[in-house]
């Protein structure tokens, strides 16, 4: 079943509204009837007897109220939208992370917006760089877009944003898919060398990076 629009809503409580007034109910009862017809707080009532758009929630109970709601009727452009209201008033960074990458998943699976999705795993690592799954979605969309150079780009950001996290081994990880791509999707060897030594400066002795080395002529 279709969910009705706000504009569809206002026609039908009006015609309930003027349904109830001809009957000559009193306005504080119309109030109550649309606030538990509606399921909706008091002066949204009000604004819809009166005939105007309800006021948007900014109290963050009132805001995941509605998350719920949209969720569970699978508008997943509101649930978006809330979203995006909610993040206004967030403040902790693992909070707006996982904000960001739920808004993120929405985006790819439910919406089929990759760009969208991509701008939200941007913003939910800018918030919390320990959110790795986050990067490795990030990484997946831009893999299957074969977008080579806005991964090498994403790359190099993740390692931005761990510098001084005491992270070695993550970094490494990274220095190496850096150099991979540099060598084999961008063909830029001269690159690829510099990110296989940095691999070698955090992960001293690794076979695999001496050999990747030597057929590139190192």
């Amino acid at each position: 079943m279709s969910v009705p629009t706000d504009d569809m809503r206002m026609v039908s409580v009006s015609a309930l509204v003027s349904a109830l007034r001809r009957e000559y109910v009193p306005e504080s009862t119309i109030c109550r009837v649309l606030a538990a017809g509606l399921d909706v707080d008091d002066a949204t009532a009000r604004a819809y007897a009166e005939g105007r758009p309800p006021p948007p929630a900014t109290d963050p109970e009132a805001l995941h109220a509605l998350l719920v709601k949209a969720q569970e009727r699978r508008d997943w452009p509101e649930v978006v939208a809330l979203i995006g209201r909610i993040l206004e008033h967030e403040g902790d960074a693992s909070r707006r992370a996982r904000y960001f990458y739920t808004m993120a998943i929405i985006q790819r699976d439910e919406l089929a917006d990759p760009e969208a999705a991509l701008t939200s795993l941007e913003e939910a690592l800018d918030s919390d760089s320990s959110m790795h799954q986050a990067f490795e979605r990030q990484r997946a969309l831009l893999t299957a877009q074969q977008d080579w150079k806005r991964l090498e780009r994403a790359h190099r950001k993740m390692i931005m944003r761990l510098r001084g996290q005491d992270k070695a081994a993550l970094e490494a990880d990274l220095f190496h898919a850096l150099a991979l791509i540099y060598r084999d999707r961008l063909g830029h060897d001269t690159a690829a060398i510099e990110a296989f030594k940095m691999v070698l400066v955090l992960r001293p002795d690794d076979p695999d990076i001496f050999a990747a080395l030597q057929a590139l002529g190192v």
